[in-house]
């Protein structure tokens, strides 16, 4: 594979870089080497965590890097090569209020998407939403310039426990922002 890229970001931790952007294929070859290498369980790997297009590979404090690189070089570029597998799914249905004090921007947005408010919650709710990761990360949702507020930026804003950041249909998302400069 032509975009496969080890980078080290500290003595024990390997990013196993599979691809660019924020696709399917990327997410589906994420998928493949990560249950590649849990398979293959090389010695000196304690722990993977899969991103959005890497692998983080955290080693043992014993295990000798210089071996263990080529390793996973090879597994994870036999793995992003392989034809994908399909994935397995669970269907989730979440219960979410819009508008009030759940979502004190929904007039906002649906008046910058040029909408009503409730085109917007059927939009929203009528698109099946994929979830490729769970974890805690500062709130960056991507946002397309459309619902972003003049002046702003995501990364202004915190989000209150719970708010969501979501993708359906094309770039985009949906957030409860709680008060700018911190989260």
């Amino acid at each position: 594979m032509d975009d496969l890229r080890l980078i080290w970001s500290s003595d024990r931790t390997l990013h196993i870089r599979v691809g660019t952007g924020d696709t399917d294929a990327v997410a589906d070859r994420v998928v493949r080497v990560e249950r590649a290498i849990r398979a293959a369980a090389p010695q000196g790997v304690a722990d993977l965590t899969p991103g959005s297009n890497t692998v983080m590979v955290t080693m043992d404090p014993a295990a000798d890097a210089s071996v263990l690189e080529p390793t996973l070089r090879q597994i994870a570029s036999e793995a992003a090569d392989a034809p994908a597998v399909p994935a397995e799914r669970a269907t989730v249905r979440v219960p979410v209020c819009y508008g009030g004090d759940h979502g004190p921007d929904l007039d906002w947005l649906a008046d910058r998407a040029g909408m009503d408010a409730a085109s917007v919650v059927e939009m929203h709710t009528a698109a099946e939403h994929t979830v490729r990761l769970v974890g805690f990360s500062r709130p960056w949702p991507a946002c397309p310039d459309r619902c972003t507020r003049p002046g702003s930026t995501n990364r202004d804003r915190a989000y209150d426990r719970g708010a969501s950041a979501s993708r359906a249909g094309g770039p985009g998302s949906t957030h409860t922002p709680r008060l700018a400069g911190g989260y």
